[in-house]
């Protein structure tokens, strides 16, 4: 499935409605103001791929949102884990965002992180969704 670059920027903008409706909420670090902090989006993948890109895209809605400064990190290694434990071990003040992939929950099954992704981060919204789909030669069964 491949996005246009008005689609993506349609799904950033709901992205960061919903990170903005989150932070007016009466729940989690987002209440506190944001206004002199910098909010760091940490990407556990390489950069110029789809996850990066679509961290790019919400940061810049934020920004022209809010006027928010937002940097974007990429960490990428190990399957997402080296980005996301740099993530776990953030202030956990609403500062530090992670945009991350199923490899969050699958990880740690396969080997040993420094984090739990059951109660070691609180989920803000689900930013977007990919169709998986495993094909084989129609000769081969």
């Amino acid at each position: 499935m491949k996005f246009q670059r008005r689609q993506l920027r349609k799904l950033a903008g709901c992205a960061a409605a919903a990170i903005i409706l989150i932070n007016l909420s009466a729940h989690g670090a987002w209440c506190q103001p944001q206004t002199t902090k910098t909010i760091k989006i940490v990407v556990p993948f390489p950069a110029g791929g789809g996850v990066d890109i679509l961290a790019r895209l919400l940061s810049e809605q934020i920004r022209r949102m809010q006027g928010q400064t937002m940097v974007v990190e990429n960490r990428p290694g190990a399957g997402t884990v080296i980005g996301t434990e740099a993530a776990a071990r953030a202030a956990p003040d609403g500062s530090t965002l992670l945009l991350n992939t199923p490899n969050f929950v699958i990880s740690p099954h396969l080997r040993k992180v420094n984090y739990d992704p059951l109660t070691g981060f609180e989920s803000i919204c689900l930013l977007a969704n990919t169709p998986q789909l495993i094909v084989v030669n129609s000769a081969s069964i």
